[in-house]
């Protein structure tokens, strides 16, 4: 490796030279300097202080033994000569009182027996420093980027040879204190080894650190398996298991993944956590009140894009009407509850609309005092059912997220109107001489406009036309029936019924007539839909 020496030394190093073609020995037929026979490639240096002294190695010869020994030998321009003999192995450290630390030296090795050197290499011991090979220097991906930076007391040169796993051919790149490598194929595993000098480039190169793994950048998101959630036997929570497809690479374990648990509504007081796991699924405790759960997965040099789920609010019949809710006018519900006595406790009021089995959650207040009523302020749609939720959660805990509990659960309108429709899917089965059985399928809920109180039943007798129909009477069902038994009918006569439903606000829409047929002996009868 070539030497930065000072000028105006050529002409002594030349001389120096000349001193190494004439060996103490009688040498006559020792081979070339530098031949592979003997010791070869040299390499002398100091690696911190030089007062710790001066490290030189080199390659044995092909011939070499384990009985092998070496001379060093140090031409100094202007001192005594260094002889070192009896070196037992490739490589001496020579004391710093054997040193002119600023004196030009050439210096080569030679084995004791049969006088093969090695080529001489000159140099000038104290500017010959060499730091150690760099092993912190830190790396991420960032959007197929190779980002690597290294903060050392030190300003350093620093060199990568990089290379894509499986492959041969490295690519150079250098840097100071940070730098960033692109062009890279994606996602890809990839190595390098890294050297440095300290700048001013006054120092030689350190020697190449050993490889560093740099595993795929994580570009794909994790699939989420659905939820499986489970009541608990402490009322008002239930255990939420998020499963997802693991990350794997045969070279790097290390894969980890961030799990967020993020309490909805987002709003600033609500709970938002985040926990790191090892395996691919976890186990959540949570209260019935919806949440927002991000995975994400990373290593030591990257993290995926996050994957996120919604877990819906739970409505579970235990918690049903625990809490009451009375509407004042279409601005404001006045919900109460009994209190928790003994417990410092703070509440979270949740309320949104209810679609069909869908709870649309999109207002909540955490009230911070200890109450047992509040009133909510807010816009209420008329003929809308609304879900209040009310959670604890316990003012002082030693973990970051407060544990929650639902308390209770009740719907509500501010102001209820009749059914919009009729029941649908009416049919008459089981129909005999004196009587058949009427099916029917719910009033769909966001149909209703209130709470539902039941369902009448209209029959009529029909003549020969569609609309010479007869009353006959009303039957009144609650509203969790959807069959009725009609008996008391005379055989092989026409009737016509309809159904609808009613609510605190009234009756609503009738369903379509249909029409059926009791049966004479023998005789097989029609339904028919009169339109």
């Amino acid at each position: 490796m070539a030497r930065v020496v000072p000028a105006g030394t050529l002409s002594l190093a030349l001389c120096v030279l000349v001193g190494f073609t004439q060996s103490s020995r009688n040498c006559q037929h020792a081979p070339l300097p530098g031949s592979q026979d003997g010791p070869h490639d040299l390499d002398c240096y100091f690696t911190g202080d030089i007062k710790n002294g001066f490290n030189c190695s080199w390659r044995p010869g092909i011939h070499d033994t384990n009985n092998t020994r070496y001379i060093l030998q140090i031409h100094w321009s202007s001192k005594r000569n260094t002889t070192l003999p009896g070196i037992a192995i490739p490589f001496h450290t020579i004391p710093r009182n054997k040193l002119y630390i600023s004196t030009t030296a050439s210096i080569w090795v030679e084995t004791m027996n049969t006088c093969e050197k090695s080529k001489p290499i000159i140099l000038v011991p104290l500017l010959s420093g060499r730091p150690e090979p760099p092993s912190d220097i830190k790396y991420n991906w960032i959007s197929g980027q190779l980002h690597l930076q290294r903060r050392a007391q030190e300003k350093y040169l620093h060199q990568i040879a990089i290379r894509k796993v499986g492959t041969i051919e490295r690519r150079l790149f250098n840097f100071t204190q940070a730098g960033t490598i692109d062009e890279l194929e994606q996602p890809a595993a990839y190595e390098f080894k890294a050297r440095c000098k300290t700048i001013p480039a006054t120092s030689l190169w350190s020697l190449w650190s050993i490889e560093n793994y740099v595993p795929p950048e994580l570009i794909y998101k994790l699939q989420i398996h659905a939820p499986v959630t489970k009541l608990l036997t402490d009322p008002g929570r239930r255990s939420v298991v998020i499963h997802w497809e693991a990350v794997n690479d045969s070279r790097h374990d290390r894969t980890r993944y961030n799990i967020t648990i993020e309490r909805l509504p987002a709003e600033p007081r609500n709970v938002k956590n985040t926990l790191q796991v090892d395996g691919e699924k976890h186990c959540l405790r949570l209260s019935h009140a919806p949440y927002k759960v991000r995975v994400q997965a990373y290593n030591s040099v990257s993290s995926s894009p996050a994957s996120e789920i919604v877990i819906s609010p739970d409505n579970p019949i235990e918690l049903r009407n625990k809490i009451t809710a009375t509407p004042l006018g279409n601005d404001s519900l006045f919900i109460s509850w009994n209190p928790i006595k003994g417990k410092r406790t703070k509440y979270v009021i949740d309320w949104g609309r209810v679609n069909g089995t869908e709870t649309d959650i999109t207002h909540s207040k955490v009230i911070p005092k200890e109450l047992q009523n509040y009133t909510l302020k807010g816009q209420f749609n008329p003929k809308q059912r609304y879900r209040i939720m009310l959670h604890r959660r316990a003012k002082k805990r030693k973990e970051l997220t407060p544990t929650e509990v639902t308390i209770g659960i009740v719907d509500v309108y501010t102001v209820e109107g009749t059914p919009r429709v009729g029941p649908p899917n009416i049919m008459v089965t089981d129909i005999l001489k004196s009587s058949a059985v009427i099916r029917w399928d719910h009033i769909p809920e966001d149909e209703c406009q209130g709470f539902l109180q039941g369902y009448k039943i209209f029959y009529y007798s029909r003549g020969s036309s569609k609309s010479n129909l007869t009353y006959l009477a009303a039957v009144t069902v609650n509203s969790s029936a959807t069959n009725y038994t009609l008996s008391g009918l005379l055989q092989k006569t026409f009737y016509a019924l309809e159904i609808s439903g009613f609510t605190k606000a009234g009756e609503g829409a009738k369903s379509r007539l249909v029409a059926f047929e009791t049966k004479n002996f023998g005789n097989v009868n029609k339904i028919i839909l009169l339109q």
